[in-house]
């Protein structure tokens, strides 16, 4: 029972990984307490994984976060956030030392089947469900960007596994994948996030440049993205762009479309006046009204600049943005390297993720979102594994 341990601990975790921030933790927690059982048994564990660049990359993150922190206007504050930070670290390191332990089929089973519950879900949110006569966005258990992101995450892997299957991948398998691509497609427009579908755009395109049966799609992907833009202004969700332009014109406090040129350039100005260390990691939200006073979206104070890059330097300054481009630097180049070198569906799919990735923090500090940020990291680390093999 206790060797099959780390198999079932990783079932169980891409079971609950797109489900339930909570669930996923207590899975990696299992995962956790497989380490002193193992290494009670005398098992020998891969170590030297965890001297890998983004390792090492991730914790000079985590080490800079502290500097940063001590360094901010705020520092109790600060240090109490950074759970979040060593949050990521923890999971790489579990996933790098437990994923061998299971075979990619089961793995692929149970994040399909985690992935196919919270699309049925944010379905039968926009169905069955209102406001006041508009359509609910499909989001299922977690904010609405997090669910667009997952469901933009999950598209790209199933079609990297369509396009490129294993040797004798039945077609009955096919078939269940393509429904799951539809599934995930419906879940995905009712969900209206555009930043992930830029970032859709993106990961489909940074995988084009290493498979050309990618290419091939493009044109019917470009297609597919103005009609699906063309279906997002006369959805009822009350998120029609021309519908808002229309109400509230181009003001950035009013229309809440536009409302990420106040936070990016409140960003700005928190940085220029703090520009080695900023204001401490969890700060902004604490002095957002000493840089804008009136209100925004309803809201005096704002915890976010909806953009990672900016979000970072107005908290972490130089060092920390340093830091932050090491890590994705990191992540990204090793994913170009191993999708290079094999460019099988799970390489692929590793690269096309980064890429989205980048750009959906563009509008978005998904990387501070653990369940988001684990999903990277799990992809990640299942190809780097797998590459190793």
């Amino acid at each position: 029972m206790i060797r099959l341990w780390p198999a079932y601990g990783t079932v169980l975790f891409c079971l609950i990984l797109p489900v339930s921030i909570a669930g996923m933790n207590i899975a990696a927690g299992l995962l956790t307490l497989w380490i002193p059982t193992a290494l009670v048994r005398g098992e020998k564990l891969p170590w030297r994984r965890l001297l890998k660049p983004a390792c090492l990359a991730l914790a000079a993150y985590c080490l800079a976060a502290v500097i940063v922190s001590l360094a901010g206007v705020e520092p109790t504050h600060s240090i109490r956030t950074l759970f979040k930070d060593f949050h990521k670290l923890w999971m790489l390191m579990i996933l790098l030392l437990a994923l061998e332990k299971m075979p990619a089929a089961a793995l692929t089973a149970a994040l399909g089947a985690g992935f196919t519950v919270i699309a049925a879900v944010g379905l039968y949110q926009s169905a069955f469900l209102d406001e006041g006569g508009t359509w609910i966005r499909a989001h299922a258990f977690v904010h609405p960007v997090t669910y667009g992101q997952q469901m933009a995450l999950a598209w790209l892997g199933s079609l990297c596994l369509l396009l490129k299957p294993p040797l004798n991948f039945p077609p009955l398998w096919r078939r269940i994948l393509a429904a799951f691509m539809l599934l995930i497609s419906a879940a995905f427009i009712l969900n209206q996030t555009r930043g992930a579908f830029l970032g859709l755009a993106a990961g489909f395109a940074a995988i084009g440049l290493l498979d050309r049966r990618f290419r091939r799609w493009f044109g019917w992907f470009l297609g597919a993205a103005f009609g699906l833009a063309a279906i997002w202004e006369f959805l009822p969700t009350g998120r029609s762009l021309i519908g808002m332009v229309r109400s509230y014109g181009w003001s950035p406090v009013h229309n809440e479309q536009f409302n990420r040129l106040v936070f990016w350039k409140t960003a700005w100005r928190m940085f220029f006046d703090h520009p080695w260390t900023g204001v401490g990691v969890g700060n902004y939200r604490s002095i957002f009204d000493r840089y804008f006073q009136g209100v925004v979206g309803k809201q005096a104070a704002w915890g976010s600049a909806h953009n990672l890059y900016l979000h970072q330097l107005a908290e972490r300054g130089v060092i920390g943005f340093a830091a932050l481009a090491g890590l994705l630097w990191a992540l990204a180049s090793r994913a170009w390297k191993r999708a290079r070198q094999n460019p099988d569906a799970l390489n692929l799919w590793a690269w096309g993720s980064i890429t989205a990735f980048l750009v959906m923090n563009l509008t978005e500090v998904s990387f501070q979102n653990e369940q988001t940020a684990t999903l990277i990291l799990f992809i990640w680390a299942w190809a780097e594994v797998r590459h190793e093999r």
